[in-house]
């Protein structure tokens, strides 16, 4: 929930167990944006859920699952796009009371123009899934491609509005502001889904100056639906902000509160940071909320966090979790977390304390810590990820490196992107909260695409391939966005007319899948 990323700056606003990681994907092309969920009636469930490539059909959604604790993970199971040459992004999992799995993500055509944020059902844990269901459509709110980010959750409070399923979304990050934030709602346990609203409102007006207003959403145990996003309306407050909005009933109407206002703190000093925001809600009490994000009040970005014990009255002051030596300007991105049923809380991050450099584009691990209940201070920051990953440049696009972390009857389960294995890859760990370390290595499936080199590179005018067996390309930006396609003639690609960035390249032929990554000068 997360995996949730826009630039919370003041710039943006303005404009017993043994540990052990396992390579879930073991993609030789790419693997992205993991969401996992553990069956907390069955532990020994896992399910993973990411973005793969797969041919033609370019990225699709693709699971695996486990039924002993991690050990062991099924083949991948691919699901089919709405429409024939359809891409897929950003999914988000969940089970309701009643043992069903649910899957949100965006399905949608390379250019942006067409597509949908929809809904899948499974009744078997993840093996089957009913068809997609309808959230939200490219063209809903006309002009804002208004299907990013469709995180979900779901009501488990046994209350009246038991089962009750919502997803926020936003518009797409290439829209420019002003933009507003999105909340669709199924009452009926997903079958369908009811119109969308505006989530802000009065008292809590996003303004007219943020981009991709994303909104980070929770249930309370009493059925309260929350969510936190970021705001700034001179009209309403001189200072940016982060607003709470909350709804009693099923996402009809909000009430408004400020969590607090941003300062100069929010300046983002590495642009390519992954600085996103989460909001969550206690398992065994309604009154307490926290929100965890990221400050650079010491001069490098942190992970900080503040809660709520009477439902967003009041909040906590900041408080910072990692625990490496004040202003050492290290960098800190990429915050996930999770509640135990009992009310302990983790929360992971991706930590450079061990890194040869500063910044971004150095060796990271992620890192981890827990505030047990009715504890006054979380415990010292533990190695979640094992060994340090190299940096690699897939690693600057936005989304490519989502994680999400489950506590589970004391138990940590983890899983993230990184690029030790010299492709972005998806990984799994697991290991008892109080035992922390001892990690280790290990391959769990394999597929079959290769990278290409790519000369020159950087490129001006051409692209030239070495093998002749490949007829049609695919050229796309460092959003995901189609730039360029067509065939190939005499193994050359012409690029001259691509503006300067940095390129992915998809290569398709009878007998051949192949891609690569260029900077077009």
């Amino acid at each position: 929930m997360i995996k949730h990323f826009i630039t919370v700056c003041l710039v943006t606003l303005l404009t017993g167990l043994h540990s052990q990681s396992i390579n879930i994907s073991n993609g030789e092309l790419f693997d992205g944006e993991p969401f996992m969920v553990v069956n907390s009636t069955n532990t020994s469930h896992i399910v993973i859920a990411w973005m793969g490539f797969d041919g033609l059909n370019l990225i699709t959604m693709k699971l695996k699952i486990s039924e002993d604790g991690g050990l062991s993970w099924s083949a991948p199971i691919t699901l089919p796009h709405i429409n024939t040459g359809y891409t897929c992004a950003d999914p988000s999992m969940g089970y309701d009371n009643a043992g069903n799995l649910f899957l949100s993500y965006i399905d949608y055509n390379p250019f942006g123009t067409s597509g949908k944020a929809v809904v899948r059902k499974s009744t078997d844990g993840g093996y089957t899934w009913g068809e997609p269901v309808e959230v939200m459509d490219v063209f809903s709110d006309p002009g804002e491609a208004a299907v990013d980010r469709p995180w979900m959750v779901i009501d488990k409070s046994g209350t009246s509005t038991d089962g009750n399923i919502y997803i926020t979304t936003k518009p797409a990050p290439w829209i420019p502001f002003p933009n507003r934030n999105y909340i669709i709602a199924s009452t009926n346990n997903g079958l369908s889904f009811n119109p969308w609203k505006y989530i802000d409102g009065p008292g809590g007006a996003i303004g007219d100056f943020i981009a991709a207003p994303m909104a980070s959403p929770a249930v309370g145990i009493d059925g309260t639906f929350h969510c936190v996003y970021p705001s700034w309306d001179p009209a309403e407050n001189l200072l940016p902000r982060f607003i709470l909005a909350s709804s009693e009933d099923a996402a009809n109407t909000f009430t408004y509160q400020e969590v607090f206002e941003a300062s100069g703190d929010f300046t983002n000093n590495d642009e390519n940071a992954k600085v996103g925001y989460l909001l969550l809600a206690s398992p065994v009490n309604a009154e307490h909320l926290v929100f965890v994000y990221i400050l650079s009040t010491h001069g490098d970005m942190d992970i900080f966090y503040r809660d709520t014990w009477n439902k967003g009255l009041s909040w906590s002051e900041s408080i910072r979790v990692n625990d490496d030596p004040i202003s050492n300007d290290v960098l800190q991105d990429l915050v996930w977390g999770d509640f135990d049923s009992d009310g302990d809380l983790i929360l992971t991050w991706r930590d450079r304390r061990n890194a040869p450099d500063t910044g971004f584009a150095t060796s990271s691990e992620i890192y981890g810590a827990i505030l047990w209940k009715d504890a006054l201070t979380f415990t010292p920051n533990f190695n979640v990820s094992g060994p340090a990953a190299g940096f690699d440049s897939v690693l600057y696009e936005n989304g490519n490196d989502f994680m999400c972390v489950n506590l589970e009857q004391d138990t940590v389960y983890a899983t993230w992107g990184d690029t030790r294995s010299g492709y972005l890859n998806i990984w799994f760990n697991k290991f008892a909260a109080d035992d922390a370390g001892n990690n280790s290595i290990s391959l769990v499936a394999a597929e079959n695409t290769t990278w290409i080199n790519i000369n020159p590179n950087p490129a001006g005018t051409f692209i030239q391939l070495e093998s002749d067996c490949y007829t049609t390309y695919a050229i796309y930006d460092e959003q995901g966005k189609l730039s360029a396609y067509g065939g190939v003639s005499d193994k050359t690609i012409l690029v001259e007319n691509l503006p300067t960035g940095i390129y992915h390249l998809t290569l398709n032929g009878r007998e051949c899948s192949s891609i690569g990554r260029f900077v077009k000068l």
